[in-house]
């Protein structure tokens, strides 16, 4: 680079020593800008920073604090060369520790000393940016290299979460259950599962695991081991003669165990259990909103619910509903991420969006994805998950 292109502050309190090394180094072609007092060599950096400072050693700023200690602390890679009458070894080594890069006294008889101190200081600047930029670059590297190893743990996750997923859609008995798990990051901390016990019974759970990322997505993997645990090993759906206390005791289980984990994590949850020959509904819903959508004949209405989530509090108990569905219908259930995507001033005004929003659609998922314009969004502000089954 040419000296012009370079900007050197003098801040001197002797007006004929600003003028002398101005002219000084004008004639060497660098840009000059001079001030008279600390205030106004302050103001000048602030606005615009210069390449180079050059001030006197006596001025100050405020008590016990010198300019070039002040410069040190705020503008940390603008070189400072200092000046001075007269100085001792001990002004020398002072100056030098507060990190100024050049010692000059003055008068400087020899303008030659002025321009090569100025030149050194910018060529040790440079330099200096050069190292800065050299390790910028290798931390950016290491810093891509370190975001691509997590994408590619994220999407491997990912991979394991959709293969625990269900069939869908899946179909038996006259019945037809379908799902879409659309994460905001790459995991889910949202999971579904259903099937078909005994050729009669559909059993079915949609649950939401507060927090995002890594972190919950591994509590959806343990809640799905675990309640297939259950199922299989413990049998603990295997007797339906009283299908209360199955719900009752499948989620009692998953709070005692995600409390028991102490993971700071907690799950909402709607379990339930469908008889397909008599059409009965059985469910218990777990601190989950929005609550379970019955979709039929053009009308869309919520069925009642409530209860604690689970991993929150010992000893807890949860009602057991029943409803006896319609000759046609679709059973719909969200996790509570679609109401964030909803314009209402508050919850009822959402769930009442929502309600109206499914009413003009047959349930089926696809129906609800075009309606509600669930994939004209580029990123969904939390993950949602939607689990439609349907008869007729």
């Amino acid at each position: 680079m040419q000296n012009s292109d370079y900007m050197v502050l003098v801040i001197d309190d002797d007006e004929s020593t600003c003028q002398r090394f101005s002219k000084t180094l004008q004639a060497s072609h660098f840009r000059v800008h001079t001030c008279t007092s600390a205030h106004l060599g302050l103001s000048y950096i602030e606005c615009s920073p210069p390449d180079i400072v050059i001030t006197d050693l006596s001025i100050g700023w405020g008590d016990d604090c010198s300019l070039l200690n002040l410069l040190s602390v705020r503008y940390p890679t603008i070189p400072v060369i200092i000046t001075a009458d007269a100085g001792g070894a001990d002004d020398v080594v002072e100056a030098l520790r507060l990190g100024a890069i050049d010692y000059l006294i003055k008068p400087i008889a020899d303008t030659r000393v002025l321009i090569h101190a100025v030149s050194h200081g910018l060529k040790r600047r440079h330099l200096l940016c050069e190292h800065h930029r050299s390790e910028l670059a290798d931390a950016n590297q290491k810093l891509r290299h370190y975001i691509d190893e997590l994408e590619q743990d994220q999407r491997a996750g990912n991979f394991v979460q959709q293969s625990m997923f269900p069939v869908s859609p899946f179909i038996a008995r006259d019945y037809q259950c379908t799902h879409k798990v659309i994460p905001t990051l790459f995991l889910s901390g949202d999971c579904i599962d259903y099937a078909l016990l005994e050729k009669r019974y559909y059993a079915f759970y949609i649950a939401d695991v507060s927090g995002h990322g890594s972190a919950s997505a591994f509590v959806t993997i343990w809640l799905k081991n675990l309640v297939a645990q259950l199922v299989r090993l413990k049998q603990l759906l295997a007797d339906f003669s009283c299908i209360n206390k199955t719900l009752h005791e499948l989620v009692s289980v998953v709070n005692d165990e995600l409390i028991a984990m102490r993971l700071n994590n907690h799950i909402t949850m709607v379990v339930g259990i469908i008889d397909t020959q008599t059409h009965e509904l059985f469910y218990i819903v777990a601190g989950h909103l929005p609550l379970p959508i019955v979709v039929s004949n053009g009308q869309a209405y919520y069925l009642e619910g409530k209860g604690k989530p689970l991993g929150l509090f010992v000893d807890n108990e949860w009602d057991v509903y029943q409803y006896k569905l319609p000759e046609v219908f679709s059973l719909v259930t969200f996790t509570d991420g679609i109401l964030e995507l909803l314009s209402g001033n508050d919850l009822l005004d959402k769930e009442q969006i929502l309600l109206e929003s499914l009413s003009q659609t047959d349930g089926s998922i696809e129906a609800i994805m075009v309606e509600l314009k669930l994939l004209s969004f580029e990123r969904l502000p939390d993950d949602i998950a939607i689990l439609s089954i349907a008869r007729g």
